[in-house]
Protein backbone atom coordinates (compact mmCIF):
# COMPACT_ATOMS: atom_id res chain seq x y z
CA UNK A 1 0.00 0.00 0.00
CA UNK A 2 1.54 3.36 -1.25
CA UNK A 3 -0.82 5.59 0.47
CA UNK A 4 -0.11 5.56 3.82
CA UNK A 5 -2.19 7.91 5.00
CA UNK A 6 -5.26 7.45 7.18
CA UNK A 7 -7.61 7.78 4.08
CA UNK A 8 -5.64 5.65 2.16
CA UNK A 9 -5.67 3.12 5.51
CA UNK A 10 -9.59 2.98 5.46
CA UNK A 11 -9.42 2.42 1.31
CA UNK A 12 -7.43 -0.55 1.88
CA UNK A 13 -8.90 -2.06 4.63
CA UNK A 14 -12.72 -1.36 3.14
CA UNK A 15 -11.48 -2.97 -0.22
CA UNK A 16 -10.46 -6.01 2.05
CA UNK A 17 -13.86 -5.90 3.82
CA UNK A 18 -15.85 -6.12 0.27
CA UNK A 19 -12.90 -9.16 -0.18
CA UNK A 20 -14.04 -10.92 2.88
CA UNK A 21 -17.59 -9.86 2.71
CA UNK A 22 -18.16 -12.20 -0.54
CA UNK A 23 -16.44 -14.97 1.09
CA UNK A 24 -18.15 -15.37 4.25
CA UNK A 25 -21.26 -17.07 4.90
CA UNK A 26 -22.42 -14.51 8.16
CA UNK A 27 -21.65 -11.56 6.57
CA UNK A 28 -23.52 -9.61 8.89
CA UNK A 29 -20.61 -8.39 11.65
CA UNK A 30 -18.65 -7.38 8.34
CA UNK A 31 -21.44 -5.15 6.79
CA UNK A 32 -21.91 -3.49 10.15
CA UNK A 33 -17.81 -2.65 10.15
CA UNK A 34 -17.85 -1.70 6.29
CA UNK A 35 -20.61 0.65 6.73
CA UNK A 36 -18.41 2.47 9.16
CA UNK A 37 -15.72 2.19 7.13
CA UNK A 38 -17.73 3.59 4.14
CA UNK A 39 -19.05 6.29 6.43
CA UNK A 40 -15.52 6.98 7.82
CA UNK A 41 -17.04 6.81 11.66
CA UNK A 42 -14.98 6.48 14.33
CA UNK A 43 -16.11 7.03 17.89
CA UNK A 44 -13.39 7.39 20.54
CA UNK A 45 -15.14 7.45 24.26
CA UNK A 46 -13.39 9.55 26.67
CA UNK A 47 -13.80 7.37 30.19
CA UNK A 48 -12.72 7.86 33.24
CA UNK A 49 -13.53 8.44 37.25
CA UNK A 50 -15.52 11.55 38.30
CA UNK A 51 -13.87 14.64 38.65
CA UNK A 52 -10.90 12.88 36.58
CA UNK A 53 -10.93 15.64 34.28
CA UNK A 54 -12.68 14.10 31.33
CA UNK A 55 -15.12 17.51 30.56
CA UNK A 56 -11.90 19.61 30.86
CA UNK A 57 -10.04 17.64 28.36
CA UNK A 58 -12.65 17.49 25.99
CA UNK A 59 -12.95 21.05 26.19
CA UNK A 60 -9.15 21.71 25.29
CA UNK A 61 -9.21 18.95 22.80
CA UNK A 62 -11.80 20.77 20.91
CA UNK A 63 -10.86 23.99 21.72
CA UNK A 64 -14.33 25.19 23.17
CA UNK A 65 -13.40 25.94 27.02
CA UNK A 66 -16.68 26.52 28.20
CA UNK A 67 -18.88 24.16 26.42
CA UNK A 68 -18.79 21.25 29.20
CA UNK A 69 -19.11 22.60 32.35
CA UNK A 70 -16.26 21.87 34.93
CA UNK A 71 -17.18 22.81 38.28
CA UNK A 72 -20.10 20.02 39.13
CA UNK A 73 -19.39 17.14 40.78
CA UNK A 74 -20.65 14.70 38.84
CA UNK A 75 -21.71 16.72 35.83
CA UNK A 76 -22.27 14.21 32.97
CA UNK A 77 -25.03 12.02 33.52
CA UNK A 78 -25.74 10.84 29.82
CA UNK A 79 -24.05 9.32 27.57
CA UNK A 80 -23.12 12.41 24.76
CA UNK A 81 -21.73 11.99 21.19
CA UNK A 82 -19.96 14.99 19.82
CA UNK A 83 -19.80 14.63 15.78
CA UNK A 84 -16.54 16.79 13.90
CA UNK A 85 -17.22 16.77 10.17
CA UNK A 86 -20.36 14.61 9.44
CA UNK A 87 -20.45 13.27 6.09
CA UNK A 88 -24.16 14.29 6.02
CA UNK A 89 -22.93 17.38 6.00
CA UNK A 90 -24.83 18.94 9.48
CA UNK A 91 -22.02 21.40 11.65
CA UNK A 92 -24.25 22.59 14.14
CA UNK A 93 -27.64 22.02 16.67
CA UNK A 94 -28.00 18.99 19.10
CA UNK A 95 -30.76 15.66 19.59
CA UNK A 96 -31.17 14.60 22.48
CA UNK A 97 -33.20 11.09 22.72
CA UNK A 98 -35.23 9.95 25.00
CA UNK A 99 -36.02 6.25 26.59
CA UNK A 100 -38.79 4.95 24.85
CA UNK A 101 -41.61 3.70 27.06
CA UNK A 102 -40.11 0.02 27.09
CA UNK A 103 -37.09 1.22 27.80
CA UNK A 104 -37.92 2.99 30.89
CA UNK A 105 -40.59 -0.01 32.01
CA UNK A 106 -36.65 -1.73 31.77
CA UNK A 107 -35.15 0.75 33.98
CA UNK A 108 -37.78 0.99 36.42
CA UNK A 109 -38.49 -2.42 36.92
CA UNK A 110 -34.46 -3.61 36.37
CA UNK A 111 -35.11 -5.73 33.44
CA UNK A 112 -33.67 -5.92 30.12
CA UNK A 113 -30.85 -4.17 28.67
CA UNK A 114 -30.22 -2.93 31.97
CA UNK A 115 -30.49 -6.40 33.59
CA UNK A 116 -28.36 -8.15 31.20
CA UNK A 117 -25.84 -4.98 31.42
CA UNK A 118 -25.13 -5.82 35.34
CA UNK A 119 -25.45 -9.67 34.90
CA UNK A 120 -22.29 -9.29 32.05
CA UNK A 121 -20.77 -6.81 35.08
CA UNK A 122 -21.14 -9.54 37.26
CA UNK A 123 -19.56 -12.09 34.63
CA UNK A 124 -16.44 -9.67 34.19
CA UNK A 125 -15.28 -8.49 37.94
CA UNK A 126 -15.77 -12.80 38.60
CA UNK A 127 -13.68 -13.51 35.72
CA UNK A 128 -10.94 -11.09 36.91
CA UNK A 129 -11.14 -11.13 41.06
CA UNK A 130 -12.92 -14.22 41.31
CA UNK A 131 -15.86 -12.42 43.20
CA UNK A 132 -19.25 -13.71 43.57
CA UNK A 133 -22.06 -11.52 42.78
CA UNK A 134 -23.02 -9.02 45.39
CA UNK A 135 -26.57 -9.09 46.19
CA UNK A 136 -26.48 -5.47 48.55
CA UNK A 137 -24.79 -3.74 45.55
CA UNK A 138 -27.95 -5.18 43.36
CA UNK A 139 -29.90 -4.22 46.27
CA UNK A 140 -28.47 -0.46 46.09
CA UNK A 141 -28.61 -0.65 41.94
CA UNK A 142 -32.80 -1.13 42.67
CA UNK A 143 -33.17 1.46 45.52
CA UNK A 144 -31.62 4.20 42.80
CA UNK A 145 -33.51 3.33 39.78
CA UNK A 146 -36.46 3.79 41.99
CA UNK A 147 -34.79 6.77 42.96
CA UNK A 148 -33.99 7.97 38.99
CA UNK A 149 -37.92 7.41 38.62
CA UNK A 150 -39.29 9.54 41.80
CA UNK A 151 -37.06 12.27 40.69
CA UNK A 152 -38.40 12.25 36.77
CA UNK A 153 -41.62 12.48 37.76
CA UNK A 154 -41.01 14.84 40.67
CA UNK A 155 -39.29 17.07 37.92
CA UNK A 156 -41.52 16.32 34.61
CA UNK A 157 -44.70 15.54 36.17
CA UNK A 158 -47.45 14.22 34.17
CA UNK A 159 -45.02 15.61 31.29
CA UNK A 160 -42.98 12.79 31.71
CA UNK A 161 -44.67 10.05 29.98
CA UNK A 162 -45.70 12.49 26.74
CA UNK A 163 -41.91 12.31 26.24
CA UNK A 164 -40.90 8.91 26.38
CA UNK A 165 -40.02 8.06 22.90
CA UNK A 166 -39.05 10.89 21.11
CA UNK A 167 -36.47 13.21 20.45
CA UNK A 168 -35.61 16.77 20.94
CA UNK A 169 -33.79 19.30 18.49
CA UNK A 170 -31.79 22.06 19.70
CA UNK A 171 -30.33 24.50 16.60
CA UNK A 172 -27.26 25.71 18.40
CA UNK A 173 -24.97 24.19 20.94
CA UNK A 174 -24.27 26.27 24.18
CA UNK A 175 -23.62 25.64 27.41
CA UNK A 176 -26.79 26.19 29.18
CA UNK A 177 -29.09 24.50 26.38
CA UNK A 178 -26.77 21.53 27.24
CA UNK A 179 -27.64 21.57 30.77
CA UNK A 180 -31.25 20.45 31.06
CA UNK A 181 -30.36 17.01 29.50
CA UNK A 182 -26.59 15.81 30.07
CA UNK A 183 -26.25 17.21 33.55
CA UNK A 184 -27.17 15.56 36.41
CA UNK A 185 -28.50 18.69 37.99
CA UNK A 186 -29.63 18.32 41.92
CA UNK A 187 -30.42 15.05 42.76
CA UNK A 188 -33.48 16.15 44.96
CA UNK A 189 -34.76 17.87 41.63
CA UNK A 190 -34.55 20.88 44.06
CA UNK A 191 -32.29 24.53 43.25
CA UNK A 192 -32.78 25.57 39.53
CA UNK A 193 -35.42 23.55 37.62
CA UNK A 194 -33.93 23.78 34.68
CA UNK A 195 -30.03 22.06 35.65
CA UNK A 196 -31.18 18.03 34.72
CA UNK A 197 -34.66 18.48 33.83
CA UNK A 198 -34.65 15.52 30.85
CA UNK A 199 -31.92 13.70 32.23
CA UNK A 200 -33.25 11.26 33.65
CA UNK A 201 -35.26 10.18 30.80
CA UNK A 202 -32.69 10.80 28.13
CA UNK A 203 -30.94 7.87 26.51
CA UNK A 204 -28.48 9.81 24.53
CA UNK A 205 -27.24 13.11 23.19
CA UNK A 206 -25.47 13.95 19.84
CA UNK A 207 -23.96 17.35 19.47
CA UNK A 208 -22.99 18.53 15.78
CA UNK A 209 -19.77 20.83 14.84
CA UNK A 210 -18.02 21.61 11.92
CA UNK A 211 -14.48 19.07 10.80
CA UNK A 212 -12.28 21.72 12.45
CA UNK A 213 -10.10 21.01 15.00
CA UNK A 214 -9.84 17.68 13.01
CA UNK A 215 -8.51 16.41 9.57
CA UNK A 216 -11.31 13.86 9.15
CA UNK A 217 -15.08 13.04 10.65
CA UNK A 218 -14.38 11.72 14.21
CA UNK A 219 -17.43 11.41 17.61
CA UNK A 220 -16.08 11.90 20.75
CA UNK A 221 -18.36 10.68 23.45
CA UNK A 222 -18.13 12.29 26.84
CA UNK A 223 -19.60 9.70 29.34
CA UNK A 224 -20.20 9.46 32.85
CA UNK A 225 -17.96 8.89 35.41
CA UNK A 226 -17.01 4.89 35.96
CA UNK A 227 -17.16 5.67 39.66
CA UNK A 228 -19.98 7.42 39.75
CA UNK A 229 -21.59 6.65 43.81
CA UNK A 230 -24.89 7.20 41.76
CA UNK A 231 -24.51 3.44 40.04
CA UNK A 232 -26.94 3.53 36.78
CA UNK A 233 -24.86 6.15 35.63
CA UNK A 234 -21.44 4.59 35.82
CA UNK A 235 -22.99 1.71 34.47
CA UNK A 236 -24.47 2.91 31.49
CA UNK A 237 -20.97 3.70 30.77
CA UNK A 238 -19.97 0.32 31.15
CA UNK A 239 -22.69 -0.99 28.96
CA UNK A 240 -21.29 1.58 26.19
CA UNK A 241 -17.74 0.45 26.06
CA UNK A 242 -18.15 -2.27 24.12
CA UNK A 243 -19.67 0.02 20.95
CA UNK A 244 -16.86 2.44 20.53
CA UNK A 245 -13.42 2.10 18.48
CA UNK A 246 -10.97 3.60 20.60
CA UNK A 247 -10.45 4.72 24.13
CA UNK A 248 -8.77 7.91 26.36
CA UNK A 249 -9.03 6.97 29.78
CA UNK A 250 -8.50 10.04 31.96
CA UNK A 251 -6.89 9.23 35.12
CA UNK A 252 -5.78 11.39 38.06
CA UNK A 253 -2.48 12.43 37.90
CA UNK A 254 -2.17 11.62 41.79
CA UNK A 255 -4.04 8.54 42.07
CA UNK A 256 -3.26 6.81 38.39
CA UNK A 257 -3.80 3.07 39.25
CA UNK A 258 -6.71 2.94 41.64
CA UNK A 259 -9.11 -0.02 41.22
CA UNK A 260 -11.41 2.02 38.72
CA UNK A 261 -8.45 3.05 36.93
CA UNK A 262 -7.54 -0.62 36.31
CA UNK A 263 -10.91 -1.64 35.62
CA UNK A 264 -11.58 1.03 32.96
CA UNK A 265 -8.26 -0.09 31.09
CA UNK A 266 -9.32 -3.43 31.13
CA UNK A 267 -12.48 -2.74 30.03
CA UNK A 268 -15.23 -5.59 29.27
Amino acid sequence: MNDRTFAGFRDALTHLGEELQSRTQDGIRVTEVLENLRRNRFDVAVIGQIKAGKSTFLNALIQRPTLLPTDVNPWTAVIARMHFGDPDGRQDGARFQFFTREEWEQVTEGAGRMGRARARISSIIHHFTGAEPNDDADDDFKKQQQEVVRRARKRLGRELDNWLGRSMELPTVQRSELEPFLCCGDEDGNGNPEMGRYSDITREGELWFGQKPFDEYLTLVDTPGTNDPFGMRSRLTEDYIANAQAFVVIMNATQAMTLECVKCRRGP
